[in-house]
């Protein structure tokens, strides 16, 4: 896998993003479902579009593929499932396990 593997994959995902929110968008417009609901959709989506093209950049600018936490190599396998993965698992694992409440 190369880079243009993987530049093809976040556009794509970009693209299918987008029209989720478009549709997201039009529904709250028209007040179709629950306005709460659809708000926190959208936010979500515009995290999630955000960290798309955050993941574009990283590729451009030669960092894509390393956990920001850890510095090591993110596995392909990972980044094939989740593009926009800026950490490893190990280090998702840590924060998780460190981030949660008692």
């Amino acid at each position: 896998m190369d880079d243009m593997f993987f530049e093809n994959l976040i556009v794509e995902k970009i693209k299918k993003a987008n029209e989720e929110l478009s549709s997201l968008s039009s529904a709250l417009e028209i007040g179709e479902g629950d306005i709460s609901e659809l708000s926190s959709l959208i936010n979500h989506q515009t995290k999630y579009l955000a960290s798309l093209n955050s993941a574009l950049v990283r590729l451009k600018n030669g960092t894509f593929g390393v956990c920001e936490q850890t510095g090591e190599e993110i596995s392909k396998d990972r980044l094939k499932a989740v593009p926009n993965s800026n950490m490893s698992i190990f280090a998702k694992d840590i924060m998780n396990q460190f981030g949660k409440k008692k």
